[in-house]
């Protein structure tokens, strides 16, 4: 599955978030640890989603997009810089980006 994962290029319009996942780390188990967003206990990850706009006619309380697929990328800090790095690695020139700004 990893490897056809690979294959996938985004194009078209992608969206973008980060997310943080409670991970365990064992070497640090007596120091305290920072609460919140940035917690040691916490891994970085980046959520990228392939958005196709539904043909035809809109209906009401229908949403006008479906996702095709999503990768979801391990990084080591949320900074635009690394979110770039990651997002040209598996994406085409002519991505549309969209993100909530965070």
């Amino acid at each position: 599955m990893g490897h056809r994962d690979d294959k996938y290029v985004f194009d078209g319009v992608v969206k973008l978030d980060d997310a943080s996942f409670k991970t365990h780390n064992e070497s640090d188990d007596d120091q305290p640890t920072k609460r919140g967003r940035g917690s040691q206990e916490q891994t970085t990850v980046l959520v990228m989603a392939k958005v196709d706009s539904k043909g035809g006619r809109p209906k009401k309380y229908k949403k006008s997009s479906a996702f095709r697929y999503v990768k979801v990328v391990v990084i080591p800090n949320s900074s635009s810089a690394t979110m770039n790095q990651k997002l040209s690695e598996y994406a085409t020139d002519e991505v549309i980006m969209k993100s909530d700004g965070w």
